[in-house]
């Protein structure tokens, strides 16, 4: 088991994302996990660019 706080929610998000019946594409999966970690970590007002910057993905991608 991880002992990171964020890692522990990574693989309970990415778990119930396998579990669930959509299925969802390995794309759009690691997006969806990577929005959900950002929402956890980032505090305040989010914004697309806060996003990117401590995403790895650019600021058109979370639109």
């Amino acid at each position: 088991m991880t002992s990171n706080p964020l890692n522990q929610y990574a693989e309970i998000c990415r778990d119930v994302i396998k579990s669930s019946s959509a299925k969802l594409g390995k794309t759009f999966e690691n997006i969806l996990l990577e929005i959900l970690l950002l929402y956890m970590a980032i505090q305040r007002r989010i914004y697309f660019t806060q996003m990117e910057r401590y995403g790895t993905h650019c600021e058109q991608t979370f639109l």
